[in-house]
């Protein structure tokens, strides 16, 4: 919903935040919609070129930015969501995006993470498989946090065969080695808008020591447990 101020501007509100848009110079506007596809204001991008959002101000936090199909994040009251940048010619969108998704991918298909209901348990799937890895990559489009509960036992905990979690390509922590499972850590990891978290069992070329297996045994994402 938006209203007409009356003075070249239109007010909108996004989760209960009001943000105020002035319509000068409105070829640059963007019609904005939420999650749910519908329409709710305008916002003004005007000035900044393609790929060049180094610059915005603190309200204006920039993921990524294409002249076509890109990704902006905006921030409001220290809040930031995701949003697909559109063209289309003349027309200019906003999308919002869904608050996260989740990929559960492996070097071969057959070796991806599996979940067990009964104990609420991933377990990763390339167990004595030489050279491969099986990853649970959670891709954020607001400010949320992850909290991960995970244990490993493997040939060592920080190569080889080993379980990391990695953020925006930097590897934050690393298990195995002779772990068991009364040793299992559980880590609070905050993201922001456009931040990538991997959870990753990786193998190298030879040796197969212990169980073989990293185990996640609780995968909070944004307060939610993950089950596939």
């Amino acid at each position: 919903v938006y209203l007409d101020n009356g003075d070249n501007s239109v007010s909108f509100n996004i989760s209960g935040n009001t943000m105020t848009q002035v319509l000068d110079g409105y070829e640059g506007a963007y019609s904005v919609f939420d999650e749910n596809d519908d329409f709710i204001g305008f916002y003004d991008l005007t000035g900044y070129g393609t790929g060049d959002f180094e610059n915005l101000s603190s309200e204006h936090t920039a993921l990524t930015y294409t002249a076509n199909n890109g990704k902006i994040a905006i921030n409001i009251n220290g809040a930031s969501k995701g949003y697909e940048i559109v063209e289309n010619g003349s027309d200019k969108e906003l999308h919002q995006l869904v608050d996260y998704t989740v990929t559960n991918t492996a070097s071969s298909a057959s070796y991806v993470w599996t979940y067990d209901a009964d104990t609420t348990t991933w377990t990763s799937g390339n167990k004595g498989q030489n050279n491969s890895n099986c990853s649970i990559t959670i891709s954020a489009n607001k400010d949320m946090t992850v909290v991960v509960t995970y244990w490993a036992s493997s040939e060592n905990a920080e190569k080889w065969d080993y379980f990391s979690i990695s953020k925006n390509g930097t590897k934050l922590y690393n298990a195995g080695g002779s772990m068991t499972a009364a040793q299992a850590v559980t880590q609070t990891i905050t993201l922001k808008a456009g931040d990538v978290l991997v959870l990753k069992y990786e193998k190298d070329s030879s040796t197969h020591t212990g169980e073989d297996q990293a185990y996640i045994t609780q995968l909070l994402i944004d307060g939610v447990q993950y089950v596939g």
